[in-house]
């Protein structure tokens, strides 16, 4: 619940944040406007002001002027850079942090051996599906963006699926006829241990709603054993217009095979830094993360380390260590 309760409010749109800061913000920190419409006094003694409200009356003690307007800060809006991308693919524009992927070939597309699908009971709710018809649009599209990759589909000569693909698992497949009611564990791991046996295997887990439990499940048992696998929401496949959202599923997976999405156009990069330059120059990024509220005792911190390793800027290898809690300062990764 304290990890659901960060991600919630790191989430909140900068309206929200500013609703809050102006309303009930005003109330927390004690500046308010009195109900006589009056501002606050602020630049007495603490014994001047008992009928303050208490943490006004601190801001008062040692000497604060509080208002109640959010400061202006001057800013100017940089110039939305040109990304590029492979085979003659037109250039995008970024609008608002946001772009359309439509008829691009990644940077640097990416190869791996087997795509594979796992359907979870229920992985599309109440509404019916033609897996095969899930499975190869999701084939199509990471093809479309360049990857290349063994499907295991035939089609017809209008790109329609002809045959049903042994890269298409459920739990009937996975288990004897005899054998059923397996919990989500045992399928995801008679899944992995029989089809996505190494890292240049794709998996692909769809399930009926998003689910921190079963994300956790998934990620543990495939990380630990170097599996490359994706979760992702049944019904969203589904969808009347999905070809963003499988795009977005083919951004994951070129990552995670070491492929690049996209580059800085390079006649707007070289204006910024030259070629030679991005050769002899590193981009460092470190952090280290602590335990939160409400975790046990002892519990170890995490520091992490990554730097680019070409002068595109787009690969970070990294390094992760444990820590003793707390610490800030770590030498561990370096």
């Amino acid at each position: 619940m304290h990890t659901s309760e960060m991600i919630r409010h790191a989430l909140r749109l900068p309206a929200e944040n500013v609703g809050l800061l102006e309303e009930e913000g005003l109330d927390i920190m004690g500046v308010r406007v009195g109900s006589d419409g009056q501002q606050p006094l602020v630049s007495d003694l603490l014994s001047d002001h008992i009928h303050l409200n208490p943490l006004t009356a601190v801001w008062t003690s040692v000497g604060f002027e509080v208002g109640d307007k959010l400061i202006e800060v001057p800013a100017i809006q940089l110039p939305q850079p040109k990304l590029s991308y492979g085979a003659s693919s037109p250039e995008k524009i970024p609008k608002l942090g946001s772009w359309d992927l439509q008829d691009v070939v990644f940077a640097a597309p990416a190869k791996f051996k087997d795509l594979w699908m796992l359907t979870m009971p229920n992985c599309f709710g109440n509404k019916k599906a033609k897996v095969i018809d899930v499975y190869s649009a999701l084939a199509k599209r990471l093809k479309a963006h360049g990857l290349r990759f063994e499907d295991g589909l035939k089609y017809d000569e209008e790109g329609k699926p002809t045959d049903h693909s042994d890269h298409i698992c459920n739990e009937g497949s996975l288990f004897p006829k005899e054998e059923a009611g397996h919990n989500s564990e045992e399928i995801v791991r008679r899944f992995l241990n029989k089809h996505v046996s190494g890292p240049n295997d794709c998996g692909f887990i769809l399930i009926p709603e998003k689910s921190y439990e079963t994300y956790a499940m998934v990620k543990r048992i495939a990380d630990f054993g170097g599996r490359n696998v994706l979760l992702a929401v049944g019904s969203k496949f589904l969808q009347a217009k999905p070809d963003q959202f499988l795009s977005n599923l083919a951004l994951k997976v070129n990552m995670r095979f070491g492929g690049d999405n996209h580059h800085f156009s390079p006649a707007d990069f070289n204006k910024i830094l030259s070629l030679e330059t991005r050769k002899n120059t590193i981009v460092i990024g470190a952090d280290i993360a602590h335990c939160g509220g409400g975790g046990k005792e002892g519990s170890p911190s995490i520091a992490c380390l990554v730097g680019s390793n070409d002068s595109a800027f787009m690969s970070y290898p990294g390094s992760m260590r444990l820590q003793r809690g707390g610490q800030e300062v770590s030498a561990a990764c370096i």
